[in-house]
């Protein structure tokens, strides 16, 4: 669950809630509103979901969960390294000038 501050706090512990569904990952820049939403799905479901401020960590660790590989990430740009086929999941044609700038 991404954003979840008022409203999200209810939808994840909604989700948590609902058979055949774990709450893996709460991300949200506010750490008390993560932590907030950690505590409230950890009441509901078996598995306490993980905290991340960084969206991008939780994708790459979702590219991770579908690869079932341990990723090499560029700190600099955000590339998969050590994965061709993750990369794919990762990457992205944009038109020119509308590259993002990392």
């Amino acid at each position: 669950m991404v954003g979840v501050n008022g409203r999200g706090n209810g939808h994840a512990s909604m989700f948590a809630g609902m058979p055949d569904c774990e709450i893996g990952y709460i991300c949200d820049v506010d750490e008390r509103a993560m932590a907030k939403t950690i505590d409230a799905v950890a009441k509901v479901q078996t598995q306490k979901p993980k905290g991340e401020k960084d969206f991008r960590k939780v994708l790459e660790a979702n590219i991770a969960l579908l690869t079932q590989q341990t990723l090499e990430i560029d700190p600099k740009n955000g590339h998969i390294l050590n994965n061709p086929e993750a990369q794919k999941f990762w990457s992205k044609e944009y038109e020119k000038g509308w590259e993002p700038k990392v």
